[in-house]
């Protein structure tokens, strides 16, 4: 993303070739934290991504459109409501927890 930032885009979309699910993008890649960009940008799958690019390929434009809206901002994804629906009647429910713990490079633990 900043290095299409830097050639002067105004969004970013970043293509996987595999299939290993992406939940989120980060600013942190190999232990390294990268300033945050100042463009849109959005991962998508490797089928999501094959067809972006034929479409590329063949001459197509896009137009992507960014809705800040409250009611869209707030929207559960379909995923979400049916897990939400599921624990809503009762049904057991299996959860993993990812807990991570940023600590900058500068910090001194206190020597309490």
């Amino acid at each position: 993303t900043l290095a299409a930032q830097a050639a002067g885009a105004v969004g970013c979309i970043v293509c996987r070739r595999d299939d290993t699910e992406v939940a989120c993008m980060s600013r942190v890649f190999e232990s390294i934290q990268h300033p945050k960009p100042d463009i849109p940008s959005i991962i998508v799958d490797a089928a999501t991504s094959e067809r972006l690019m034929a479409a590329a390929r063949c001459g197509a434009d896009a137009r992507i459109v960014l809705d800040r809206s409250p009611g869209t901002m707030r929207k559960l994804s379909p995923e979400f409501e049916a897990f939400a629906n599921s624990a809503a009647r009762g049904e057991p429910i299996h959860l993993a927890v990812l807990v991570e713990e940023h600590v900058p490079p500068h910090f001194t633990p206190r020597a309490d």
